[in-house]
């Protein structure tokens, strides 16, 4: 089995046992954008607490990187698992730093997934979008003035 663990910094992979542990790097700055303490959670372990992420950080990690969680239609099935549990509210304030093409495709996921009440979820999401406060899509806007390339 594979666990996958998203981390400010390159840490390498390795095994324990059966289990192997994969690392997935964001930079520092979008890692501490991201993981808000309304985001995460804390869970009890052997040797102390750790700090997990939420439902919501979850499902937009997996569509963010959905090329490392068995491809789109393995994060349709994750959607489909635990995208009833995620909170429009905190879905809506994850989603502002999160590219425009991870929060679609998790807004479209949440509406054809089957989940319990995916429309309030996609809905905020969608609403988060077209606030602006939401989904940079990481390009420069047009520049005034530029030539036609822009």
């Amino acid at each position: 089995m594979v666990f996958q663990v998203v981390v400010p910094r390159q840490l390498r992979d390795f095994d324990l046992g059966r289990h192997r542990l994969q690392f997935l790097y964001q930079g520092p700055n979008a890692f501490n954008q991201v993981n808000q303490s309304s985001l995460v959670d804390q869970m009890k372990s052997d040797a102390g607490f750790a700090t997990v992420a939420g439902v919501e950080l979850t499902l937009l990690d997996c569509v963010r990187y959905f090329h490392k969680a068995a491809g789109i239609s393995g994060v349709a099935q994750i959607v489909k698992d635990i995208g009833a549990k995620a909170s429009p509210r905190l879905l809506q304030k994850a989603a502002g730093a999160y590219e425009n093409s991870a929060v679609r495709r998790l807004g479209y996921l949440l509406d054809s997934g089957g989940t319990r009440a995916p429309g309030r979820c996609a809905a905020r999401v969608r609403e988060a979008r077209q606030d602006g406060t939401a989904a940079r899509s990481g390009r420069q806007a047009t520049r005034e003035g530029s030539g036609a390339g822009w």
